[in-house]
């Protein structure tokens, strides 16, 4: 199996800064963490405690220039951390972990909950939003909506 480290990495920075960022439960930072502990109970907990420091970050951020400033470097944080693992790992050890790790992926990511503020749509899926027969289709309507028969335009005098 050939696996790029680099394009895994990435991926998994994603998914996982997107899914703090979105509130995600406990169990993605004790997967991540079990990854990269390898077994090392102690290293578990350290990761542990790493994520939660994430998650207050990114969560503190403000929207905006500085949230994304926020986002990008604990980017580049936990890319060099995933990439910085992989390389202390034993050559044997390695196609193991990338395997895990595109599985973590393939089970956890692919299945990530969305979630909206008030009044907002998002999905984790494909949506197709629809009007058939002079209907009104919206994902999100914010004020009123009506249906009426259009005016008439009057004729000129001539």
């Amino acid at each position: 199996m050939d696996l790029d480290p680099s394009q895994l990495f990435d991926d998994t920075v994603v998914w996982l800064l997107r899914s703090i960022k979105n509130g995600a439960g406990e169990g993605i930072k004790s997967t991540v963490a079990r990854w990269f502990s390898r077994g090392d109970a102690e290293r578990e907990q350290a990761e542990l405690e790493r994520l939660d420091r994430t998650v207050e970050e990114l969560q503190a951020a403000p929207e905006g220039a500085a949230g994304e400033r926020a986002l990008t470097r604990q980017e580049g944080a936990w890319l060099s951390r995933f990439q910085d693992r992989y390389d202390s790992l034993e050559d044997d050890q390695r196609a193991q972990a990338l395997a895990e790790l595109q599985t973590l992926l393939a089970e956890h990511a692919s299945g990530a909950a969305a979630t909206a503020g008030d009044g907002g749509l998002t999905a984790a899926g494909n949506v197709t939003i629809q009007a058939d027969q002079g209907s009104i289709a919206a994902g999100v309507i914010h004020g009123g909506a009506s249906i009426s028969t259009p005016s008439q335009p009057t004729s000129p005098q001539g």
